[in-house]
């Protein structure tokens, strides 16, 4: 499958629908290994070499998890507010003799409060996509981590 190809297909199982409206939502990074900066793909790999980077959430980020999160919901019924707690994001860079290979992971967990400060849900959610070839590029990598937030990208 290309590079294109995975971009563009929409991987979730089926629509989540939350029977809800939205009051707030507020997103809390609980990553302990966050680091300011992209990831740096070398221009030259060498078997067994591997980079993982934790990115800083950006404002394309947190907007992508606020579209993603609203989307769930079909905005009619017992309002809520929304913690949306990062568990895990991380991009990975590694090489083997044949191929390098570029990885990204992302994990949230969702709190449905009613107005009353009462937690009524828990959800949680996690994406990774993972593709190999001969030259790995930090800018596909960067699209693969915002689709790992928003599939329907």
């Amino acid at each position: 499958m290309s590079r294109k190809a995975i971009l563009n297909q929409n991987y979730e199982i089926g629509p989540l629908i939350i029977a809800g409206a939205i009051n707030e939502i507020k997103i809390q990074d609980f990553r302990n290994d966050v680091t300011p900066g992209e990831i740096n793909f070398p221009i030259f790999s060498f078997p067994g070499q591997r980079i993982k980077k934790s990115p800083e959430l950006s404002p394309i980020h947190q907007k992508l998890i606020f579209d993603q999160i609203s989307n769930y919901f079909n905005h009619s019924g017992n309002v809520f507010n929304i913690t949306c707690k990062v568990v895990r994001g991380y991009k990975e860079f590694s090489a083997t003799v044949s191929h390098e290979r570029e990885y990204v992971h992302f994990e949230i967990q969702l709190e449905l409060f009613n107005l009353d400060g009462e937690l009524q849900k828990l959800c949680s959610s996690t994406a990774y996509y993972k593709v190999t070839s001969m030259d790995a590029k930090e800018k596909f990598s960067e699209q693969l981590y915002q689709k790992a937030k928003n599939p329907k990208l």
